[in-house]
Formats: structure tokens, sequence, C-alpha cells
């Protein structure tokens, strides 16, 4: 199993990770896979892609840092020391401590206090951000990030220039014409037709619609469990509306049949992985679920999203 292929379940791992070992190999997985597409020049996605997923280990290790304890000079205290001690040694998880955290990860406390800065940009604020440079289809980086928190954290971040859209006649998608003639320039590139932040709105509306749920209020829960796994469930599908609407249902109905809970999109992306081989192996998706799923897109298309 190449990189890529891994990274596919990383997003389930990190949501499912509850120490720092395990956020840090999400991590380290992440940057295995930004190599990997480096070196295999597989694409701006590909790369966006496992870049995401880095930062979004880094802001979980950030925000784990954050919350440790630490007497002076990020020790432990005697206190907490003995505290921690007496935890270890009953059913309960032993709190962070500072000093021993960044020695296990293997940083510097300057990496750590990087890491920090990235997490103290809110959730909501990291998922536009992220979602913005996915649209752009042009490669960002870690650093990209560090520099936007970085200038939040000191009030100097800028808002985006109020962009001119034109409405399509066609969709009724409202578009910049800038970003649009960019993108056109770029003729070896695989563009998908929607911008990916719309075609991973027609994937939440899919969800909702067959789980009969609403999005969480939890700005963190909304990241982790549901736009995370909905832009990888729209980038299997291949930014296609239509196939991710397909993509999520069939899945539904599979996860049903198996007995399979389903608690979030988050929890969908394996089964969905396999749903996906099935349909590349020649198996088609019941003619129900494509005639609602066509009816289903051509409605949300038309109106606002």
């Amino acid at each position: 199993m190449n990189q890529l292929a891994k990274l596919s379940q990383a997003a389930q791992l990190l949501a499912e990770a509850k120490t720092l070992s395990e956020v840090q190999n999400v991590k380290d997985l992440a940057e295995a896979a930004r190599q990997y597409a480096k070196a295999l020049d597989l694409g701006t996605e590909s790369l966006n892609y496992a870049t995401e997923i880095k930062l979004r280990a880094e802001r979980r290790l950030g925000e784990m840092l954050t919350q440790a304890e630490r007497g002076k000079a990020g020790r432990p205290s005697k206190e907490i020391a003995a505290r921690v001690s007496a935890i270890s040694q009953s059913a309960e998880t032993p709190p962070i401590v500072y000093g021993p955290a960044i020695k296990e990860l293997g940083i510097t406390d300057r990496t750590a206090r990087r890491w920090q800065t990235e997490a103290k940009v809110p959730e909501r604020q990291f998922n536009d951000w992220i979602t913005e440079k996915h649209d752009t289809g042009e490669e960002f980086t870690p650093t990209d990030f560090r520099r936007f928190a970085q200038q939040l954290e000191g009030g100097s971040a800028t808002k985006p220039v109020t962009e001119t859209l034109i409405i399509c006649p066609n969709c009724e998608h409202a578009f910049n014409p800038a970003k649009a003639e960019k993108r056109r320039r770029k003729p070896d590139t695989d563009e998908p037709k929607y911008p990916q932040n719309k075609v991973r709105k027609i994937a939440e509306l899919a969800y909702r619609e067959v789980r009969k749920t609403e999005l969480p209020t939890n700005a963190k829960a909304q990241g982790k469990l549901w736009w995370t796994p909905l832009m990888s469930l729209s980038r299997m599908a291949g930014w296609s509306p239509i196939r991710v609407t397909v993509l999520i249902w069939a899945t539904d109905q599979r996860m049903r049949r198996d007995n399979l809970t389903v608690t979030d999109p988050n929890s969908m992306v394996k089964v969905a992985n396999s749903v996906l081989d099935d349909f590349r192996n020649g198996r088609k998706a019941s003619t129900d679920i494509i005639t609602r799923a066509e009816a289903f897109v051509a409605k949300h298309l038309r109106g606002p999203i």
C-alpha cells in the first residue's frame, strides 16, 4: 500500500487518536505522503490533501501541548509529578506534562510553540482557509498556514479583498473570472467542473438527507468528523456532485444492510472505499439511487448553497 492509499485513512485515525504519539504518527504519515506525491509528481490535489492532514495533526498536537501541565521552565512541579504518578497507577489516562511531552515527541520548544500558534486559529477560520486554498487549485504548504496563523495572532492577518463575482447562466454558480482564467491556463490539470467547496457542500446535504441529521454546532466536530471526510468522499468521487451523492447513498445502503454504525461522515469513509472499488470493478449503484441523486443535485445546484 503506497503512502497516498494510507493517507485515505488518516482523517479517521486523527479523529480517533487520543495520545501524542498517535497524533504524531498521523502527522508523519501525512508528511511521508507529501514527499511521495512530490517525488512522483502526482499533482497539486494529492499534495494539498496531504498538507491539509498534516496541518490538522499539527494543530491537534498544539492543542494538546497548550493544555499540558507545566511548572517553571516547562518542567512539572512536584505536585504535578506526584499526581501524574498516582494516576499512572490507576485506570485513568495520565495528564500530559509539557517537558516530558516535547521530549517524547522529539521536538524543540520552538516547534511546540509553533504548533500552539497554529492551534490558536479558530476551527471555522482554519476550515475556511483550507477550503479557499483547495478552490484555487494552487499548491499550499504548512509554511503558508504558519504565516497566516502568526499574522492572525499578531492582529495583522488581512481579510481577503472583496472579489467581483459573475453568475453562470447555466448552473447559476457565482465564480471569480480571474481565478477561472488562471485555471483555464492549466491544460494539464484535471480541474473539477464545480468548485471543490461546492461539491463538498452537496456531499454534506446528501449525507444529511439520507441520515436525517443536522450539522453539529461544535466547530471542531464539524472539521474532523464532517468537513475533512466529506472532502475525502468528494475527492474519491472525482469532484462530481452526482457521483459523490451516489457514493454516499450507496455506502449508507451497504452499512444499513450490514448493520454497521453510522455516526457521522467520518464513519463512512472506509466502507465508501470498498463501495468505490466495487464500482470500478463493474458493479453499479441501483437505478433508484442514481435517479434520486440526479434529481437531488439538480434541485440544489439551482438554488443557493
